[in-house]
């Protein structure tokens, strides 16, 4: 009953945080502007990972952060996430991202995104693979740089390299 009520409970919440009060002030995206925007983060992401730069990568997230990742407790605001990856980046060290967006749509000026992730990492000196879903909230902040607010990342062998 409750791997069938997750998948609802998860896109209640999201579009909940979607639907939030008024977080960003700034003028509502193009699409084009946010699919740049949106594609920078990400290759962002990916350079602050694979540089195992937690400071970096917090610097990505908004200061109020919700990230749920695999392995982890829930993350709640940057510090946290910079003392996570922080620690996790001891252990692991990341040679391959692919993220592949699926469905991105705006809602006001916050872009909601979901799509699937492809990991090549090292992990106790062995090479391994993993692959998953995702579903993110992005919203710019003052300067116009786009951050992500909400996060939730499943593993998942369903969603192999495509």
């Amino acid at each position: 009953m409750l791997r069938t009520a997750a998948p609802a409970l998860l896109l209640a919440s999201v579009v909940a945080a979607c639907q939030g009060g008024g977080r960003n002030e700034a003028p509502v995206p193009s699409v084009a502007d946010a699919e740049a925007g949106v594609g920078k983060f990400w290759a962002d992401y990916t350079a602050a990972a694979k540089a195992g730069d937690a400071a970096a990568l917090a610097q990505l997230h908004t200061a109020d952060a919700y990230i749920v990742e695999p392995g982890m407790p829930t993350l709640r605001g940057r510090d946290a996430v910079a003392g996570a990856f922080g620690e996790g980046f001891k252990a692991v060290k990341y040679s391959m991202i692919n993220i592949r967006p699926e469905l991105t749509e705006w809602h006001g000026s916050q872009v909601f995104q979901v799509g699937t992730y492809d990991d090549q990492f090292t992990l106790q000196g062995q090479e391994r693979r993993s692959f998953g879903r995702y579903s993110g909230v992005f919203v710019r902040d003052s300067s116009g740089k786009w951050l992500v607010a909400r996060a939730v990342v499943a593993m998942d062998s369903s969603s192999g390299p495509q």
